[in-house]
């Protein structure tokens, strides 16, 4: 389309309905962890690695809690943390760990099912996501078993409108 050298187009360079401004992405849907609850003991199970954020400008972490078995103590926490990490092409068996940017946090004494959300700091390029399992001071007597689910929601930028003016 060609425009006179004296009009004014205003407009947008591309339809941001075309462009989704929210991402979701599903780390884990209705997964059964289990951990053996030794005492003072932390374990930890990778649920995703290198998640691709960098078009993100905030984002959340959200968990949601099935059920679960009673676990041992209100000292025994399962921990889901997103994490910033490098991932090198020389080095594929590597995980660069970095910055922890957010957590959710579910007691020993949490009463299900649940959802809980936590922001996220701005990660870099790409976002880990581990459970981590902390058994404190009492020894759980067996398997300790939850099924969750856990969701990172990203929003993108809001698409630029620009206004062209042609020279006169």
């Amino acid at each position: 389309m060609q425009h006179r050298r004296d009009e004014v187009v205003e407009g947008e360079l591309f339809d941001p309905e075309d462009v989704p401004l929210g991402e979701i992405v599903e780390v884990a849907r209705r997964l059964d962890l289990a951990f053996d609850g030794r005492l003072s003991s932390e374990q930890a199970v990778p649920l995703a690695t290198g998640v691709d954020s960098s078009d993100w400008v905030s984002s959340i972490l959200v968990v949601v809690i099935h059920a679960f078995n009673t676990w041992a103590t209100s000292d025994t926490t399962l921990r889901i943390e997103a994490q910033a990490v490098a991932l090198a092409p020389d080095e594929p068996e590597v995980v660069f760990e970095g910055a922890v940017l957010g957590s959710v946090n579910i007691p020993g004494d949490q009463r299900g099912p649940a959802v809980f959300c936590a922001p996220l700091a701005l990660a870099p390029a790409r976002v880990r996501v581990v459970a981590r399992w902390i058994q404190a001071g009492t020894e759980a007597t067996g398997a300790q078993h939850a099924a969750i689910s856990v969701k990172l929601v990203g929003r993108r930028h809001v698409a630029p409108t620009y206004r062209l003016l042609s020279e006169g």
